[in-house]
């Protein structure tokens, strides 16, 4: 559990019209009217409901540059797919049945890591992990990650339903990555 910030807050906000003057920068569209440098996008459904599809289809189209549907990519968005589920193989049969729209296409700005080849338990609940998982986003040139069974990547959140367990662990991960322009 996180201490009390003891550090004192004011929370004298802004009158409407130094609102209204005050510069805020603009959102960088990745795919214009879908998703901005900076936005979180949970996505869910029941098990085989496309998810995994959806998400690994969206993340090489956009990591190639080729348009998806309605969504028009301006170049190509060097992607990260973090697997915490599938098995390997079955992410490349897919990726393999896929192919076909990708012929003599580049997959290098396409990055995949599945954890299940890994041996450690990666627990984003743990800083060092967050912090090592940012940083070779960064050094890769990452700018837009998924995260497939994100709810299997905080291991050590007891309640998903604890406002604290979210401002705790998950908030901080998400400024980060916005820090990081990911």
């Amino acid at each position: 559990m996180q201490k009390p910030d003891k550090q004192e807050l004011s929370f004298v906000g802004l009158d409407g019209n130094d609102f209204m003057q005050k510069w805020y920068e603009p959102l960088q569209p990745i795919s214009e009217g879908w998703v901005n440098v900076g936005d979180n996008i949970l996505i869910t459904s029941k098990t085989g409901g496309g998810k995994t599809r959806c998400c690994l289809n969206y993340a090489i189209h956009s990591a190639t540059g080729k348009d998806f549907g309605n969504l028009k990519f301006a170049k190509p968005i060097p992607s990260y797919y973090l697997d915490a589920e599938m098995r390997p193989v079955s992410m490349q049969n897919k990726v393999r049945g896929f192919m076909p729209m990708f012929e003599q296409t580049d997959l290098s700005k396409f990055h995949y890591m599945n954890l299940t080849e890994v041996k450690a338990t990666v627990d984003f609940c743990q800083d060092h992990h967050r912090a090592n998982f940012i940083t070779d986003l960064v050094q890769l040139g990452i700018e837009q990650v998924f995260m497939d069974n994100f709810f299997s990547l905080f291991s050590s959140i007891r309640s998903w339903n604890d406002p604290n367990e979210f401002l705790e662990h998950i908030f901080p991960f998400i400024k980060k990555l916005r820090e990081a322009k990911i």
